[in-house]
């Protein structure tokens, strides 16, 4: 059951295996959030497994390793 009024964002660089785990558990969760993986330029293939694995994440890839917005 997906629920509207709550979704998750998951922001990652270079941490395939976490980033995984934390997106197995959300996938998990009755409540089904929506759920956004923001990959910040990794090479390790954490975009690709995510959407291999969890095709309903809705994966953001970006080509290069933004950094954090210090505003």
């Amino acid at each position: 059951m997906e629920n509207s009024r709550i979704g998750v964002v998951v922001i990652t660089h270079q941490r395939r295996a976490e980033a995984m785990r934390a997106v197995a558990r959300l996938a998990a969760l009755a409540e089904g959030p929506p759920v956004v993986l923001v990959d910040n330029g990794s090479s390790d293939g954490t975009a690709d497994a995510v959407r291999r694995e969890f095709p309903q994440v809705k994966v953001l890839a970006l080509a290069r390793n933004l950094g954090a917005d210090r505003a």
